[in-house]
Parts: structure tokens; C-alpha cells; sequence
């Protein structure tokens, strides 16, 4: 053969094994990519569990919250009453 033809022979098998091997690189970088897309998604779903299980949290603390004030409230509302009802009592004694 030639050598102006086996020349152009190796730069077209030196061309094809670039694209080759280009193509491989994107491939590889797809996985990858597609690798990275899975862990931001587990690490989105863990977030919100997260954030779900806090809104759980408050909701039960804010229950607590509440039960423990409705007896300090009670107390305080018989403790406003026994003086309101003596001053009443008191105020009505004298009419």
C-alpha cells in the first residue's frame, strides 16, 4: 500500500478510537450523573422525613402544652372566682 494511504488508515483508526473512547467518557459521566441525581433524592426524602417527623413533634408537644395549662387555667379561674363570688357576697350583704 501507499504510504499517503496507510497514513490516512492510522489517522482514521487514531480518529475512531478517540470517539471511541469519548464516547465512553460521556457514558461513564451519565452514571455518574445519574448516581448523583439517586443520592439528592434519598437526601430531598430523608429531609422531609425529617421535617415531617418535626411537625409530628410539635403538634404532640403543643397537645401536651395545652392539657398541662387547662389545670393551672382551672385553678386559676376557681382561685378568680372565690374572690370575685366574696366581694360579690360581700357587696350584696351590705345592700
Amino acid at each position: 500500500m501507499p504510504r499517503a494511504v496507510m497514513e490516512t488508515v492510522d489517522s482514521s483508526q487514531v480518529w475512531m478510537g478517540n470517539v471511541n473512547q469519548e464516547r465512553e467518557t460521556l457514558r461513564k459521566n451519565q452514571e455518574e450523573m445519574l448516581d448523583i441525581k439517586n443520592a439528592v433524592t434519598e437526601i430531598k426524602n430523608a429531609f422531609n422525613r425529617l421535617i415531617s417527623g418535626l411537625g409530628m413533634a410539635k403538634e404532640i408537644l403543643s397537645e401536651f402544652e395545652h392539657m398541662s395549662r387547662e389545670p393551672f387555667k382551672t385553678k386559676m379561674q376557681r382561685a378568680k372566682n372565690k374572690t370575685n363570688g366574696t366581694k360579690l357576697s360581700g357587696t350584696l350583704g351590705e345592700l
